[in-house]
């Protein structure tokens, strides 16, 4: 039977025997995908993005052929964290370099699942109206497939450093396109603001971009007030 041996970052060859040494996958000629020698997959973890993650380390996981999941049960994920998991598929005992899927998640302050955070809000804008107020507005999109937030949460700060905790207000979501907000401030200073997506669970989006810096204007003269008289 003619095989084929394919190293990653060379070109497929006929051979009747594998090179020693290196990563490599075997493919069959004539046989289809599902009648591959495929044994099953390798999970790798690493602790942020994926160049975080060693492929040279044992795997965190081994999946076998034929079973769909796996629980990694006291692997120990540290409070606020992201993490990136990654499937390789082994052939005939040989991990491939293909990634086969990948997925990130983060941790909260109990080293538990956060869950699904909201997509961000986009296009903050701000204006400064009459009274130390200032209007906020923006816009949001729920993604194709996604669930649309529960509300909006209004961040507002002396300096530019914004932190997600406890919002100086709450806007209702009413449906994709443009959302406003209006916030009465102490005049004379100088803010800077950041809206996030909250759902049902809590769980908030990360913050959008921070606008600023804006200084609320308590001197300003109130907006006139139009009364319209029918005259004879």
């Amino acid at each position: 039977m003619t095989s084929a041996h394919l190293t990653a970052g060379l070109s497929v060859q006929d051979t009747s025997t594998a090179p020693s040494g290196g990563t490599s996958a075997w493919l069959t000629a004539g046989l289809s995908a599902a009648e591959l020698p495929f044994t099953g997959y390798r999970l790798y973890v690493g602790k942020g993005g994926f160049n975080e993650i060693d492929f040279a380390a044992d795997p965190a996981l081994l999946i076998p052929s034929g079973q769909s999941s796996g629980e990694l049960i006291g692997y120990g994920f540290a409070a606020s964290s992201r993490y990136t998991l990654v499937l390789r598929p082994v052939i005939e005992a040989l991990e491939t370099p293909d990634i086969s899927c990948r997925c990130e998640f983060e941790t909260d302050t109990n080293g538990q699942w956060l869950g699904v955070r909201p997509d961000p809000v986009e296009n903050l804008s701000t204006e400064l109206l009459s009274g130390g107020q200032v209007g906020l507005s923006w816009t949001y999109r729920t993604a194709e497939g996604g669930a649309s937030p529960d509300d909006f949460c209004i961040y507002h700060a002396l300096q530019r450093s914004i932190a997600a905790s406890e919002p100086q207000a709450v806007v209702s979501y009413q449906q994709d396109g443009l959302a406003t907000c209006t916030l009465s401030l102490v005049g004379g200073r100088t803010y800077f603001f950041a809206v996030t997506a909250r759902n049902a669970d809590g769980v908030e989006s990360h913050l959008s971009s921070v606008v600023g810096p804006i200084v609320a204007d308590s001197t300003a003269p109130a907006s006139p007030t139009v009364i319209l008289t029918a005259t004879l």
